[in-house]
């Protein structure tokens, strides 16, 4: 049996500019890879916790791709960016 990874958003990034206003992007460290990857978090409204559960990936091109378990802790940083 494959053991799948948990990973821990480590930030969140909420976008204040016109076009992307209130956009959330969510920064992990990938686990397949050693490299930050970023995950689109939906607009501000959205419960930050539902965004958080398994992922396939999109990297891993094997029928067997375990993907991993994404989650996002009560007291992650928040930063706002104007982009």
């Amino acid at each position: 049996m494959v053991e799948i990874p948990f990973v821990t958003v480590k930030n969140i990034v909420v976008l204040t500019g016109h076009a992307n206003k209130g956009q959330r992007l969510l920064k992990i460290d990938y686990p397949y890879y050693g490299r930050e990857y970023i995950h689109g978090g939906g607009k501000q409204g959205t419960e930050i916790q539902d965004l958080g559960g398994h992922r396939l990936c999109h990297c891993v091109t094997k029928t067997d791709n375990p993907g991993y378990e994404l989650v996002i802790p009560q007291d992650v940083p928040v930063d706002l960016r104007h982009i």
